[in-house]
């Protein structure tokens, strides 16, 4: 994998972030993770563009729609989905967070991206 492919990873994880930005009770998705995998830079714009989510929202669903809401509603809709059979969502994961988790920390140089999602989940007694 190129190093220009690992970069499209924490595209996603922004618009996650910023999500988080709005009151809880309009969120999407909750996810406390989303900012704290961002490369510094990324953490840096979804601060700065926090006072301006709405139009950010409006702007990226105008140009691509359904990016925003379908990137927040593919973690939601699997809580939801295996709530149904008595399941409950311990962690949602990518590859990213996977990576900052267990990469990171030993110093490797190594690339990751985000390809599909790992959901860790318990059955409900």
């Amino acid at each position: 994998m190129t190093r220009k492919a690992a970069k499209t990873g924490p595209g996603a994880m922004v618009l996650v972030a910023i999500e988080q930005g709005f009151p809880e009770n309009r969120r999407i998705i909750t996810d406390g993770l989303a900012s704290a995998i961002l490369p510094f830079s990324s953490r840096l714009w979804v601060r700065l563009s926090l006072p301006i989510r709405r139009w950010l929202v409006a702007t990226t669903e105008q140009k691509v729609p359904g990016l925003w809401g379908g990137i927040m509603a593919r973690k939601r809709f699997i809580d939801e989905f295996l709530g149904q059979y008595g399941w409950r969502i311990r962690e949602h994961l990518g590859y990213d967070v996977l990576g900052e988790r267990y990469v990171k920390p030993t110093g490797r140089d190594l690339t990751w991206m985000a390809i599909e999602r790992i959901v860790d989940a318990v059955k409900v007694q």
